[in-house]
């Protein structure tokens, strides 16, 4: 909320650079807006007041939709699509804004596991176009899925920032949730990528609850 300028700092200051794009967590909102208009809404930035969006703002619209891939959704009202496809929808309301960063706050936590793998691999394609991408997760494998930089948000106000492949070590992992945790490297389809194994029996030895971000 800080980077996106939705909340001011309490102390210092954040200096951005380029259009900012949030992206929150789904939510069925309360009105019965159709999928065109709820991206059609993140023009309003570039709007004069009491105007109203134009024929360039309607294509801009159409032309995220396309890339997002859910154009054949323009007119289903978004109160009544799945959780995933809601993400895709708030997603392209952050891009046809025009941003150069996206900020994204757990965007896969309430999905499935073939939403989520849509929702990653569309995050992670916007990356390779040149997008700059911030989010946060509580999961390391989408963290080391995704790779770039990470910032681990430890106990007592603690950070460690490096590297996804440096910093999410066994040590570091199992220090951070309280529970041992490994690292294995397995066979996806006809790559190897690194995934993340709790010892579920280890956590019976432990009493920290505290959440933890990465």
């Amino acid at each position: 909320r800080l980077l996106a300028g939705i909340t001011e700092p309490s102390e210092g200051q954040i200096t951005r650079e380029g259009l900012m794009g949030f992206v929150p967590q789904a939510t069925t909102g309360v009105f019965a807006y159709t999928v065109f208009d709820m991206v059609l809404m993140g023009r309003a930035q570039h709007l004069g007041m009491f105007s109203s969006p134009g024929r360039n703002d309607e294509a801009q619209t159409r032309t995220v939709l396309e890339r997002v891939g859910i154009n054949h959704l323009s007119d289903r009202p978004f109160s009544g699509l799945s959780g995933g496809q809601q993400q895709l929808v708030l997603i392209a309301r952050a891009l046809v804004t025009g941003c150069t960063t996206l900020i994204l706050d757990e965007p896969v936590s309430a999905l499935d596991l073939k939403n989520q793998a849509i929702v990653l691999e569309l995050i992670r394609d916007l990356g390779a176009e040149g997008f700059a991408v911030v989010l946060s997760t509580h999961s390391p494998d989408h963290a080391l899925h995704l790779g770039g930089q990470g910032l681990i948000l430890g106990h007592n106000g603690r950070l460690t920032a490096g590297p996804v492949e440096e910093i999410l070590t066994d040590s570091a992992l199992s220090e951070l949730y309280g529970v041992e945790v490994v690292r294995h490297t397995v066979l996806d389809g006809v790559q190897e990528r690194t995934t993340v194994i709790t010892r579920y029996e280890s956590v019976r030895t432990s009493t920290d609850t505290t959440p933890i971000s990465i």
